[in-house]
């Protein structure tokens, strides 16, 4: 899933590639982030060519590229997944994804903005297991999770952080597909669990949308955004609203991590602050909703975050370098570069299990780096005329190897460990 698990860690346990290798394709015609289980099997979105909306499916993967199985993902006219995140896999290696043949009424049409549109599970060998109709507006990068039971939760978000009471909320789904709303009236940037199944959500706030998020935003008509902690059954145990100085307040929350074994919670967003040019921040909490402490990250991208889960250590990714902190906020290293990607380009992070980063940014070159902060080696992706819709990511196999998966090739490549 993204973050690959829950907690949003974003770190495997096998080592990764420590020095460059021709990469291997593995099989064209996915596009889009892909997911591996443990038993090395991967999942993606295949597409035709030229790509067509009634010819998306869902697609398993042997290591060696050997098709599985398929499932049909969409029809004419209809949404075909979420932008950046298609696929989430649950531990019985059921397969959520948005796309596939709801029957959708006339009034759930009416009651949507934009087009509603279908949630899918499928089980082993891609039969159906379930479908749920989706109300319309989503974020561009959703970030769904699957708790240990698997039930899924979904959190949306609309355009330009003007969403609908009616559509857009955080949304747990329980293994049958019953649905149950948590927040209603909010636009939720990110998801994460913690100990005991609890759940954190982060809002995205920004004004002078009035009304927007009553329950759980910093103030009506106020832009900024809250940290939100319910129990296992969807009860609300505590907000913790946002901006805390120094933060600013207009913060565009994105990404959210958990140290489950330590009590603290992560939170990485972008922020506009007068004057200046937007920075990025990443700031911690504990458990009970209380900040610890804030970096200023002194770059524009949004962040992507990844957890060492040995050392409680926080990996912060942005397009100008990386950074390795302490688990209370010391700068360990900080490592830099130069890139060619747009100031707001989007980041992608995993970290194997011995603490080495792989990341890539909209300039389509990935970047491994040592535990200690140096560049292993890199790869170069072309980069799609009009830019990367979203940048290559990656994954990390039981074996130790690298697959990546990129708009601008739609296929997937393996990097030997």
């Amino acid at each position: 899933m993204p973050g690959r698990d829950p907690q949003r860690t974003a770190q495997a346990t096998a080592m990764g590639p420590q020095r460059a290798t021709t990469p291997r394709l593995v099989r064209k015609g996915f596009t889009g982030p892909a997911l591996i289980g443990s038993d090395g099997i991967l999942y993606g979105l295949q597409v035709s060519t030229p790509p067509k909306p009634d010819t998306y499916r869902v697609s398993a993967l042997a290591p060696d590229g050997h098709l599985r199985w398929t499932a049909w993902a969409s029809r004419p006219g209809w949404r075909v997944g979420d932008l950046g995140a298609p696929l989430v896999l649950a531990p019985d290696d059921t397969v959520y994804f948005a796309g596939g043949g709801c029957r959708i009424s006339s009034t759930q049409m009416r009651d949507s903005i934009g087009t509603a549109g279908c949630l899918s599970a499928v089980g082993a060998g891609g039969h159906l297991r379930w479908h749920a109709v989706m109300f319309g507006l989503t974020k561009a990068m959703p970030q769904p999770l699957v708790r240990p039971d698997g039930s899924l939760v979904r959190a949306t978000v609309g355009p330009g952080g003007a969403p609908s009471p009616a559509i857009l909320n955080v949304t747990v789904y329980a293994p049958n597909g019953i649905p149950l709303r948590l927040g209603t009236n909010c636009s939720w940037a990110a998801t994460a669990l913690g100990a005991a199944d609890r759940l954190y959500a982060v809002t995205y706030f920004r004004a002078p949308i009035n009304g927007n998020c009553l329950a759980y935003g910093a103030r009506a008509g106020h832009p900024g955004s809250s940290v939100v902690a319910f129990s296992t059954g969807g009860r609300p145990l505590w907000v913790a609203h946002l901006p805390m100085a120094p933060l600013p307040e207009d913060c565009s929350p994105w990404a959210l991590t958990v140290d489950a074994q330590r009590g603290q919670i992560y939170a990485a967003a972008a922020c506009n602050v007068h004057g200046r040019r937007a920075y990025s921040y990443v700031y911690a909490l504990d458990t009970k909703g209380r900040p610890l402490w804030m970096k200023d990250t002194a770059s524009a991208a949004w962040p992507a975050l990844a957890l060492d889960r040995a050392s409680g250590d926080l990996w912060l990714a942005t397009i100008g370098g990386v950074q390795r902190l302490s688990s209370t906020g010391v700068l360990r290293w900080q490592i830099t570069w130069h890139t060619t990607a747009i100031p707001d380009s989007r980041e992608t992070l995993i970290l194997d299990g011995q603490g080495t980063t792989y990341t890539c940014s909209g300039d389509g070159l990935l970047r491994a780096v040592s535990p200690t902060g140096h560049v292993l080696w890199h790869y170069q992706f072309r980069v799609p005329r009009y830019g990367y819709m979203s940048p290559p990511s990656a994954v990390i196999g039981p074996d130790g190897a690298l697959y990546v998966s990129s708009d601008s090739e739609p296929g997937i490549v393996a990097f030997a460990p």
